[in-house]
């Protein structure tokens, strides 16, 4: 029973560091959430908050089961302490932290490396094309082409509705409704209209702006 319960929890271990490193891989090259969250990005099937909800959970179940290896491993892990091996990984790893608090590579090599991910997203999906563009009015025009807020998938529809359509809530649920057979209610963000319909933010404020900006 202890030899069947030391093998479960040295595969659980094994298949939660392989899903801990891969979705932290996969992390490193997502789009900002403002364009992952927009454009609806996903990767297998997954979206970049569901990559993050996945990373956390079998980082917890590494933290939950490390102890429980541990302790069935207590004698080997006891000997290993005794070596001088373990005092120089130990110190280390301990040294290699200190980089982190000074900027210093590889933590700063990894920094630049996301923040070049993160600009390559932004030049083909940001503001360079038209996307994404800070400041407090909608109507921020590039090219004839209107960009909407950031984070504007979370903001109420009847919302924007009023204020960025200049249409009645009514006349938008309508809408909505008849062309993707779902029901809109007044507090619906357009996060919530796209888990409904399946359409990205970005494609259904478009349908919007061509049926009540540009008639």
């Amino acid at each position: 029973m202890k030899s069947d319960i030391r093998k479960f929890t040295s595969l659980i271990l094994a298949y939660s560091f392989l899903f801990v490193a891969f979705s932290g891989l996969v992390l490193l090259f997502t789009p900002p959430g403002r364009i992952a969250n927009w454009y609806g990005w996903s990767f297998l099937g997954l979206s970049k908050g569901q990559w993050e909800a996945f990373h956390v959970f079998w980082g917890v179940v590494m933290i939950v089961f490390i102890p429980i290896h541990l302790y069935f491993n207590l004698s080997p892990f006891k000997a290993y302490a005794k070596s001088k091996t373990f005092w120089v990984a130990t110190g280390l790893s301990l040294v290699l932290i200190i980089p982190a608090y000074l900027d210093w590579p590889p933590y700063s090599w990894i920094d630049k490396a996301t923040e070049k991910v993160k600009d390559w997203y932004d030049s083909r999906y940001g503001t360079s094309k038209g996307g994404y563009k800070g400041g407090r009015s909608f109507f921020q025009q590039k090219s004839g082409v209107i960009q909407p807020r950031v984070h504007m998938e979370l903001e109420k529809l009847r919302d924007l509705a009023e204020r960025d359509l200049k249409a009645e809530f009514y006349e938008v649920k309508r809408y909505l409704e008849d062309k993707y057979g779902i029901q809109v209610r007044g507090r619906d963000r357009l996060i919530d209209i796209s888990e409904k319909t399946g359409a990205s933010p970005a494609q259904i404020w478009e349908e919007l702006v061509k049926k009540f900006l540009k008639k």
